[in-house]
């Protein structure tokens, strides 16, 4: 599929995030029957999720205002909660022209989390436009292609960019890298 087009999270997605938690997918195709899936997940015993290394929990735990822009409603929820468990505060928009609305005099803001492949309008643009808003904000680009010509879209020396699935960790380390690089103090 092209990028920003479908619906779902994709075969890759859904294989990649169930690899990184230690499972394996089966799946069964006959022509005219169909194609059965088998998601298969290790078991534990453990009620609660192993904890972070301390340095990831540490890095920038409870003190940014993320803007999320996402338009896949289930990968926007996943990442929400991830930032949220990190102890960030989340303002989420399903796509480039909300996330601008909520930019509009918002300068607490300070990191730009977004999928590159938005509908309407690509994250690189939303980025561009979200910095002339707001100059401090670090800006970190997710996408589940990533190729060189995304790449240099994306980063253009001066962003992050995560590549889908990712987990927790990835999440924070990516954080703590674009806050790391020399930004102007947010307008208090």
């Amino acid at each position: 599929k092209p990028i920003g087009k479908g619906t779902g999270l994709g075969l890759s997605t859904v294989y990649g995030i169930v690899e990184q938690s230690g499972g394996f997918v089966e799946l069964d195709s006959s022509p005219g029957e169909g194609t059965e899936f088998r998601v298969y997940f290790p078991s534990t015993s453990d009620s609660e999720p192993a904890p972070q290394p301390m340095e990831q929990r540490a890095a920038y735990a409870g003190s940014l205002n993320v803007l999320l822009v996402e338009d896949e409603d289930l990968v926007r929820a996943l990442t929400r909660a991830m930032l949220e468990h990190a102890g960030h505060r989340v303002v989420e928009a399903s796509d480039g022209h909300q996330a601008l609305e909520l930019l509009q005099g918002n300068s607490q803001l300070d990191l730009l989390l977004t999928d590159i492949g938005l509908p309407g309008m690509a994250g690189t643009e939303v980025a561009e436009k979200a910095l002339g808003l707001c100059p401090h904000l670090r800006v970190v680009f997710m996408s589940g292609y990533i190729d060189e010509t995304i790449r240099e879209q994306a980063l253009g020396g001066k962003h992050r960019l995560l590549k889908k699935p990712f987990d927790a960790a990835d999440l924070q380390a990516e954080i703590a890298e674009a806050m790391a690089d020399a930004a102007p103090a947010r307008p208090v």
